[in-house]
């Protein structure tokens, strides 16, 4: 099987499908479940912010996710994976003072 690494900085619509399979598909495997978050940098996961997330199913985390950049693992023009990250990206608290790379989703699909 031959894996092709494609690096985006905008996700191209074609691979909008794909990246919703593997979310749907990888959902539960989350703690907490993406399905329950409202976005893909939430910080808080009370109880609050799980209900309101529930109205929203997958897609804001999915809503989100397509803002940021990707490196895709594609395997016979299919998406098997994806590292979603975000350059530079502040954190309250935090003394960032270099360049830095939060990464925010990695995930792939399971071959048996």
């Amino acid at each position: 099987m031959d894996v092709n690494y494609v690096l985006f900085d905008t996700l191209p619509e074609n691979y909008y499908n794909g990246v919703m399979r593997l979310l749907v598909l990888t959902d539960k495997e989350f703690c907490p479940p993406l399905s329950s978050r409202m976005t893909a940098m939430q910080e808080s996961f009370n109880s609050d912010a799980a209900n309101k997330a529930n109205a929203c199913s997958i897609s804001g985390y999915f809503n989100a996710l397509i803002k940021q950049r990707f490196i895709m693992a594609i395997v016979e023009n299919r998406v098997t994976g994806f590292l979603s990250y975000i350059r530079n990206h502040a954190v309250d608290n935090v003394d960032v003072s270099s360049d830095n790379v939060y990464v925010c989703t990695l995930l792939s699909q399971r071959f048996d």
